[in-house]
C-alpha cells in the first residue's frame, strides 16, 4: 500500500510533492495542538466531577487520538523520504530530485534544520554530478559539505555516504592510490567492501561481489552493470 502511494505521489512535480505533504503535516500538527488544548480544558472543568471514571476514560481516549495523529505526522515524513529515494533511484529524475531538496531547504523555517538541509542539498548535487559523469565537479561539491551542520543522528550516515561517493569519483578519475588511502575510513563494512571490490575490478582482478544478491533499484543496476562487464572481461 505504501509503495503504491509513494509511486503515485512521485508522478507529481517536486513542488506539488513537498507542498502537499507539508500541508498535511501542518494540518496534523494544528489538530494535535487543538486536541491538547481541548483535553486540558476538558480535564480542568471535570476535575472535581463525581463521575471521575468517565472523565478519565475520555482523557485517555484523547491521549490515544493524539498519539495516533503524531504517528501519522511521522508517517508522512517517512513517505516524503521514500518519495525522494524513489525519484532518485527508480525514476532517475535528477532534476526533480534536486528540486525537492531545494524546496525543502527554502520552505524550512527552523534555522538549525535549514542549515542541515543546505548540506543535504549539497550532497544531492554531489550525487547528481557523479552520476552525470562530472567527477571533478562532484568531488568539489562533496568537499564543501560541512558535517558539523548536520544533526548527530544523521551525521554518520552522511559521513559514510560522502566518503563513498568521493571514493567512486576517485575511481572514475583513475586515482587508485587516493581510494586506497580513503576506503579504510568507512564505518560500515558494506561500503568498505563495495569500494574494495570495485578497486579489485579496476585493477584487472576478478571479484564476485557485484553478483551478490542485494536490494536493487534501476540506478544501482545501471552502475552495477558497468562493473559486471569489467569483471567479465577480467575473468575472460
Amino acid at each position: 500500500m505504501k509503495d503504491k502511494y509513494v509511486q503515485k505521489l512521485s508522478k507529481k512535480s517536486g513542488k506539488e510533492i513537498v507542498v502537499g505533504i507539508k500541508k498535511m503535516q501542518y494540518f496534523l500538527f494544528a489538530l494535535l495542538i487543538i486536541l491538547a488544548l481541548v483535553g486540558i480544558y476538558w480535564y480542568s472543568i471535570t476535575l472535581n466531577s463525581d463521575n471521575k471514571n468517565f472523565t478519565n476514560i475520555i482523557f485517555i481516549f484523547m491521549i490515544m487520538i493524539a498519539f495516533l495523529i503524531f504517528a501519522f505526522f511521522l508517517c508522512f515524513s517517512r513517505i516524503l523520504s521514500s518519495i525522494i529515494d524513489f525519484v532518485f533511484y527508480e525514476q532517475i529524475d535528477f532534476e526533480k530530485y534536486l528540486e525537492i531538496l531545494d524546496i525543502l531547504y527554502k520552505i524550512e523555517k527552523n534555522k538549525k534544520i535549514k542549515k542541515e538541509y543546505f548540506q543535504i542539498n549539497r550532497f544531492g548535487m554531489g550525487q547528481v554530478e557523479y552520476f552525470s559523469g562530472n567527477f571533478e565537479k562532484s568531488l568539489h561539491i562533496l568537499e564543501r559539505i560541512d558535517l558539523s551542520k548536520v544533526t548527530l543522528r544523521h551525521r554518520d550516515f552522511y559521513q559514510n555516504s560522502i566518503l563513498y561517493f568521493k571514493c567512486l569519483n576517485y575511481i572514475m578519475l583513475k586515482d587508485v592510490k587516493k581510494v586506497e588511502e580513503m576506503h579504510q575510513s568507512f564505518r560500515t563494512n558494506s561500503r568498505e567492501n563495495s569500494v574494495q571490490n570495485i578497486l579489485e575490478i579496476i585493477k584487472g582482478n576478478v571479484s564476485d561481489y557485484v553478483f551478490e544478491s542485494e536490494p536493487r533499484t534501476k540506478l544501482v543496476k545501471i552502475g552495477r552493470c558497468y562493473y559486471q562487464a569489467l569483471n567479465y572481461l577480467n575473468a575472460n
